[in-house]
């Protein structure tokens, strides 16, 4: 036997999901040509190490197919600056910040037009270590966190443009 606390939780909760269904909610991903289009996005990214960490991050989050056609071409620019923002007794830096500029745009290799361009700010943190190893290592894990960040907001901005292009 079902306990009523349990049966109107369920039925509440089948009521949520009609509710979201009747509003015209459909989850991005459900476009089934979002996935082709995507993949059909050449990479440019600059030829840095974060750079490189964001190419890796976009291949895989863009599910890019070095075999298939480009339809398009994604042309990426890097600002890399970094800034101590931690001191020390001994006035070293604790700490520093990654603070990228980033401007990318979209490009229809057919037309040859811009179809879509944006720029933003993203700023990541790192500690700083006494060893010069370990400060490299900081260092890279902070970039590679900074490519991660940046690959994502790219890739929301084009899926919502493919999406809202249909």
């Amino acid at each position: 036997m079902i306990k009523p606390a349990k049966l109107v939780v369920a039925t509440l909760m089948g009521l949520s999901l009609l509710g979201v269904s009747a509003c015209g909610f459909q989850p991005l991903y459900a476009d089934r040509g979002l996935v082709t289009s995507l993949s059909q996005v050449d990479i440019v990214v600059p030829d840095t190490r974060t750079g490189y960490f964001l190419k890796q991050d976009l291949s895989k989050g863009l599910l890019e197919d070095s075999k298939a056609a480009k339809r398009y071409k994604l042309d990426v620019t890097l600002t890399e600056r970094r800034f101590a923002v931690g001191l020390g007794l001994d006035d070293t830096a604790s700490r520093y910040e990654i603070s990228n500029v980033v401007a990318y745009s979209l490009t229809d290799l057919t037309t040859r037009q811009v179809v879509y361009k944006s720029s933003f700010v993203d700023a990541t943190t790192y500690d700083a270590a006494e060893s010069p190893y370990a400060s490299m290592a900081s260092q890279q894990d902070g970039q590679e966190r900074a490519a991660v960040g940046i690959s994502q907001k790219i890739q929301a901005d084009l899926a919502l443009y493919f999406h809202n292009k249909k």
